[in-house]
């Protein structure tokens, strides 16, 4: 009887936990700063702690203002996500404000051809949950504009953790390793945000926004998801030398993830996306770090 207690008191812990780490996007937030980091080590170069925390805060800022924003119209996706989001307004709030101060103070610390770039980003993404235009019958952000959503979203994060820290170590982000490096990136980003989008499905159609999946179909939207890790795999078997770590990082990392996403269900609770699609990055990170370090 004790033991039984003590096992559901556990499982309650946790599953807290997890719901802090997902619904409060801290666990995205480190997803963005591990992918910054691997860009470090795809190009050989000293890795940063002061830029790896910039993607870190500036994720959990801009997830957070966009969780906030939209967090009465997230119940037609998740009613779980919506009470959780609900009762901790507070803390969300709590982690903007931390999020911004320390984003202002690095300003202080970062040269100006990278803090034009930033501000660029965040141009973006402030405009992709805040109204753009206004309206006397409805506002306009840029995730509205139709099926510009998922493209923003897989720009600013290759933007961010490829070529921010390339302008930060003086290197030029029009070379062969770092476009190719960008396309990957984006590519990825691309192809795990598509299940998102056949989650958001049918509220996007009911709201009015469109989507690819909502454009193509979800079906078309999986095969969109194939042909794109193809592509992936194919820059990465012409980037990386075949007996390296990281080729193989990269294939395995293609191959675990493109299977995740083409088993996606608009019906799958919402740690199959924010846990298990989102951390497809951490696995390719691990994958990358681990075979690199090892072959």
């Amino acid at each position: 009887m004790e033991s039984c207690l003590l096992k559901n008191n556990m499982l309650k812990f946790l599953k807290k936990v997890t719901d802090l780490l997902i619904y409060g996007n801290y666990f995205i937030s480190i997803c963005a700063a591990l992918l910054l980091y691997e860009t470090y080590i795809l190009l050989a170069l000293p890795p940063s702690w002061f830029y790896t925390s910039i993607a870190f805060f500036s994720t959990l800022f801009t997830y957070n203002i966009d969780r906030i924003v939209a967090y009465k119209e997230i119940s037609k996706i998740d009613a779980e996500r919506q009470v959780w989001i609900t009762k901790h307004l507070w803390l969300m709030s709590v982690s903007v404000g931390i999020s911004l101060l320390y984003l202002v103070v690095c300003v202080f610390y970062i040269s100006l051809p990278v803090l034009v770039f930033i501000g660029h980003l965040g141009v973006i993404s402030v405009a992709y949950s805040l109204p753009l235009l206004y309206g006397k019958k409805n506002t306009r952000t840029l995730r509205s504009i139709k099926g510009l959503k998922i493209f923003l979203i897989a720009y600013v994060w290759a933007a961010s953790t490829v070529m921010m820290p390339c302008l930060a170590e003086g290197l030029s982000i029009f070379s062969k390793e770092v476009v190719l490096l960008f396309i990957e990136r984006f590519l990825f980003i691309f192809i795990i945000t598509l299940p998102f989008d056949i989650r958001d499905y049918k509220s996007d159609i009911a709201s009015n926004v469109s989507t690819i999946p909502g454009m193509i179909g979800i079906r078309n939207a999986k095969i969109l998801a194939v042909s794109c890790m193809v592509i992936f795999i194919i820059i990465a078997i012409l980037h990386y030398p075949f007996r390296t770590g990281i080729f193989w990082a990269r294939i395995i990392s293609a191959i675990s993830t493109l299977y995740i996403v083409y088993k996606t269900e608009e019906t799958h609770h919402e740690y199959y996306f924010t846990g298990l699609l989102d951390g497809t990055m951490v696995i390719q990170f691990v994958l990358v770090a681990g075979l690199n370090a090892i072959i």
